[in-house]
Order: structure tokens, then sequence, then C-alpha cells
């Protein structure tokens, strides 16, 4: 076994034998679910924290009898060729990962007939990653939302459209508050809270205790929106808003736009200094084809108000990310 793959096996005497944990597992060895993550984090990880540790990647799959390949690194082809070999069933990764995947040539053999299910998680999967994905593969990409700051609330899209995070009314109800803490609008943008008033009441009391619950909520930090269907949409991660002639900004919101267009693969948003000292919004561009400065600028024109739409729009090939995937936004902290 190469030290790359660490194999998670079940024991089923074991669950067993936890009778204080009040439940038996069925086995089910058909179950695999492979993930990436340094192994000497395993060791670390806080169990029983949330999706964003090792619930949802290591621990639910062996209570219910499966199995786990873990990478230690991630590396797509080897990826690939573990998917096949070990006939993996559950695909667990960040949106980064399932664009390295697609991102292999048609020419390399890529079996991923055994995959039952793709699950998205810790960042909003780009429309274009998703539509490449299943064109590539037959495969839905299902989105995962959590965090270990608003655990123990989670949001799973179980079957609406493939940039949702799930439903208002799902098991953890999501509600979308405005600057002025009231219930926003369908497609209003505002803050993602989880509401405790309808929580089971097993759950109530340690959701309760979560340090970001503010009265019936607990808060997010995070911006969405949601559909006339109920359907919730990440938009981004609150940030320093950016203020533009005595207004404000979020560059989650003109990302959240600028995303949207079929030739942008990527967008980061943040403050620029004019020659008069007030602030302005810069877009840093990846695209997928060919796009003008001028398309995204009319764009963004018939979608935003005026003082929210770009100045400045600068075309890269890619942008910085940490060794997880993340964007680094700091590198892009004012000019």
């Amino acid at each position: 076994m190469s030290r790359a793959l660490a194999w998670v096996s079940f024991d089923p005497e074991f669950f067993e034998r936890k009778t204080s944990w009040g439940c038996r597992a069925p086995v089910r060895p058909a179950i695999r679910s492979f993930i990436y993550v340094p192994l000497s984090q395993l060791s670390r990880a806080r169990a029983f924290n949330s999706g964003s540790a090792i619930n949802a990647h290591i621990i639910l799959p062996l209570v219910v009898g499966g199995r786990v390949v873990v990478h230690e690194r991630f590396e797509r082809f080897k990826a690939v060729q573990a998917i096949a070999s070990e006939r993996v069933t559950v695909l667990y990764a960040v949106p980064f990962i399932f664009e390295m995947l697609v991102s292999i040539s048609d020419r390399y053999p890529s079996d991923f007939s055994s995959l039952r299910i793709c699950i998205s998680g810790s960042a909003p999967l780009p429309q274009h990653v998703s539509k490449r994905f299943y064109e590539r593969f037959g495969l839905r990409i299902r989105q995962r939302y959590s965090g270990s700051h608003f655990y123990p609330a989670f949001s799973y899209n179980l079957d609406g459209p493939p940039d949702s995070v799930g439903r208002v009314d799902g098991y953890f109800p999501i509600a979308i508050l405005d600057e002025s803490g009231g219930p926003a609008e369908p497609n209003q943008m505002g803050e993602i809270v989880f509401s405790l008033a309808t929580l089971p009441l097993d759950l109530r009391p340690l959701a309760e205790k979560n340090p970001n619950r503010q009265g019936a909520f607990i808060f997010t930090g995070d911006l969405g929106q949601y559909d006339a269907a109920g359907n919730v949409y990440v938009v981004g991660r609150k940030s320093p808003f950016i203020k533009v002639a005595g207004n404000r900004v979020e560059p989650a919101e003109v990302e959240y736009v600028l995303r949207s267009h079929p030739q942008v693969k990527e967008a980061l948003v943040h403050g620029t200094r004019l020659a008069d000292a007030d602030e302005a919004v810069a877009a840093v561009v990846v695209a997928e084809s060919e796009v003008s400065r001028e398309d995204l600028l009319r764009y963004c024109a018939a979608r935003l108000d005026g003082y929210k739409c770009p100045t400045r729009i600068e075309f890269r090939d890619s942008l910085p990310r940490s060794p997880h995937g993340k964007i680094l936004r700091t590198s892009f902290r004012g000019d």
C-alpha cells in the first residue's frame, strides 16, 4: 500500500459494543467514500464537530458500515485511478478538486461508473465546473453547506438546482436577513442564518450554545439569497465592504454577478483607490473564453446599481490559492 493512501476500515462488532451510543449501525460495505486530507490532521481533527472536520467525510461512512479511502495529497491522476480501482461510490471534495478532475484530457481513461453521488463543500461551486463535470461524466455535483462556526447546523442540496445549497425549509431551517435584520424577499441578498425556532428538540440545546447565536438565529457570516421555490444560494463570504461615495458595496455580490456571466470562470472583487483618494470597485477575472472588459461592464450595469459596478477589470490566467484550493484574498487588499 502506498504511504499516500490510508484505509479506514469498519468493525461492526466494535459499534455493537458501543451500546451507549444508543444505536446499532447497519453494515453497508458497498459504500466507499473518497476524500483527501493530510494524514497528520486525522489525529488532530475534532470528531463530531462539523462536516468541515471529519464527521461527513469519515465518521458517517464508518457508522453506516462503509469504507473510506484517504489520499494525503491530491493528485488528479492518482485520484482517478483510486476511484476506479477501489470502486468508490461517494466523492466528497472542494470545488477546486472537481475542477481539476474535469480538466483531465478525454484521452485519459477515467472510469467513474461506480460513483453514486458527488458532494462539494467548503466554497460555492462555480456553475461552469458543475456543467462541465456533468457533461463529461454524467454526474450531478450536489452542494453541502456547513461550517464549524455554525455547527451543528448544515444544509444539503438533495434534488434542487445545481448551484443551490439546500432549501429554506430543510432539516435546519434557513432564513435570509436584510441589513435591517428583517426577512429578505426572494432573490434579495442578505445574510444566511439558521433558525432555532423549528429545530428538532434534541438538537436545540446544542445549537443554543453556538457562539454565533443571536436570539433565535445562528449567524453564518455568509451572504446568500433564495428563489421563489425556496432554494438557497450562497453568494459569498461577508467581507470588508467597499465604500463608494458613501455607499456600501459587498464584494461577494459583485463577484456573484460576474461569475454568472457564461464566459467568466472565476472573479474576485476588491477595493481600489482613485486619484481623489475615494474608493472604487475593481475586479480580477479569469475568463472561460474570450470576453472583453466592455462586455463585462455592460453585463454588470444591467444587473447592479451603478456605484457597485467595477471601474477596473483585470484579466488573469488564474487566481492565487491556498494548498486547499481557496482563493487568497489578501493578495488584493487595495492598491
